[in-house]
């Protein structure tokens, strides 16, 4: 080869290694602080907030994510409650509500860097239609231990920790499992993985995938997921010790054995409604899917508060769970 042109060579292949490794490095650091919680700081606004300065921040420094605290408890709505504290089996404790009641049991799980707080309306309309409701914050979030979270895997470890603690304090009741985003995708993982069988589970906006969640965060940033999306999964199971790429809820769905609703929002940036569709048909028939027009992510309660409580609550009449609704007719669901 000719030398002037073997230098180019070189120089190619050098640009090229040095952009591969620069890529990793970012990758590295954006999924530390995507799955890490700091200890103070403000929390960086969604990435469709932010603007073209902002985002290229963000792009090259990574999320900030304080450490979710509860500042309101369910007194702030009038409800007496109960501090629980449980344990993993894997050694970690975490910090739950109880709204005590007579019916089945509703056990409760938030989404992503946010706490139990952020369920007590839900928490609420549950409790009024009879049931004994519990609140978990999920580990590295709240009252629970740690700082850092796995986006659904580990987790699934706390939904196992708050589904025997009912088992063993309610003998023979029946038991519900909710969950919201990040909380929902361990929910169907802790069914799929642990073998539970609930008798009916109400999941609001779950990812179908991690790798197609953490794609959409560059998707709202108006730039290509790949391969920045499947780096970041990949360094993120390094630091965990996790499958991050098999952290998969339409798979986990298959497992699915009772009466499941998903529902989701129309505009949500995080999952979009094919993605929730592709859920509730791999659970089968027994699953119905519901998308609210307009609907964001999450807080449909607040957002469609007359279409949820009606559509949630005719639902919990279809399981025979509720005191309220008897009558109604299920509302028919999206397929």
């Amino acid at each position: 080869m000719n030398p002037h042109w073997r230098k180019w060579w070189w120089r190619l292949v050098m640009l090229a290694v040095t952009g591969f490794l620069g890529l990793n490095v970012v990758a590295y650091f954006h999924a530390y602080r995507l799955t890490h919680f700091s200890g103070t700081g403000p929390r960086t606004a969604a990435a469709n907030r932010l603007s073209m300065l902002e985002q290229a921040v963000v792009l090259v420094t990574g999320v900030s994510m304080p450490k979710p605290v509860n500042t309101i408890s369910p007194q702030s709505k009038g409800l007496p409650f109960a501090v629980v504290n449980l344990t993993t089996r894997d050694g970690v404790g975490l910090e739950a509500w109880r709204l005590a009641g007579n019916g089945p049991v509703v056990l409760m799980f938030h989404g992503h860097a946010v706490m139990k707080q952020v369920m007590l309306t839900e928490a609420a309309f549950f409790h009024k239609l009879g049931h004994e409701v519990l609140l978990v914050d999920l580990r590295g979030c709240g009252g629970s231990a740690g700082n850092a979270t796995t986006l659904g895997w580990h987790e699934a470890e706390d939904v196992l920790a708050a589904y025997r603690w009912a088992e063993q304090q309610h003998p023979g009741r029946r038991i519900l499992l909710y969950g919201q985003s990040l909380g929902a995708a361990a929910v169907l993982r802790a069914v799929a993985v642990h073998q539970l069988r609930p008798a009916g589970i109400l999941v609001e906006e779950p990812f179908d995938r991690l790798v197609t969640t953490v794609g959409h965060r560059f998707h709202a940033m108006h730039l290509p997921a790949a391969p920045m999306h499947w780096l970041l999964v990949f360094w993120g199971s390094v630091q965990h010790r996790i499958n991050g790429v098999a952290l998969n809820p339409v798979e986990y769905a298959r497992a699915v054995t009772c009466p499941l609703l998903v529902l989701g929002g129309e505009h949500d940036p995080w999952v979009r409604p094919a993605e929730l569709r592709r859920i509730a048909d791999a659970a089968g028939s027994q699953a119905q899917f519901h998308i609210f027009a307009a609907g964001n992510h999450g807080a449909f309660i607040q957002t469609h508060a007359e279409e949820y409580r009606q559509l949630v609550g005719s639902w919990f009449a279809s399981l025979g769970t509720s005191t309220m609704f008897t009558n109604a007719e299920p509302t028919a669901a999206t397929r």
